[in-house]
């Protein structure tokens, strides 16, 4: 079959021609995408991960600031009580001048 007079002959039957078409749209095609998706997907990738670092970091950091309270209240606590402890045992003859009793009201 063919169009009278025009014989057109360039060693490429129809599925070679088809293979090569589809190569060089999946060759586009790949170019498009990495040259594309890259920033549509990973900006707001990055922006999220941000916005939950700065959270973890604030969680982290309130966490640390409520055991450190908690361990200074701890430290008030139990720091009479250890030198009334080593005062009982003979071992802080100083204790009375260090730690005066608060005055008390004689009725």
């Amino acid at each position: 079959m063919g169009y009278p007079g025009v014989t057109i002959d360039d060693g490429m039957d129809l599925r070679k021609k088809t293979l090569l078409i589809m190569d060089c749209v999946l060759v586009l095609l790949f170019i498009s995408v990495t040259s594309i998706f890259p920033t549509a997907l990973f900006s707001p990738n990055k922006a999220i991960k941000e916005t939950l670092i700065t959270g973890d970091t604030r969680r982290v950091v309130r966490e640390v600031s409520y055991d450190l309270g908690d361990l200074s209240s701890r430290a008030r606590d139990w720091a009479p009580w250890d030198d009334t402890y080593r005062f009982a045992a003979g071992n802080f003859s100083n204790y009375p001048d260090q730690n005066p009793l608060p005055p008390t009201t004689i009725l």
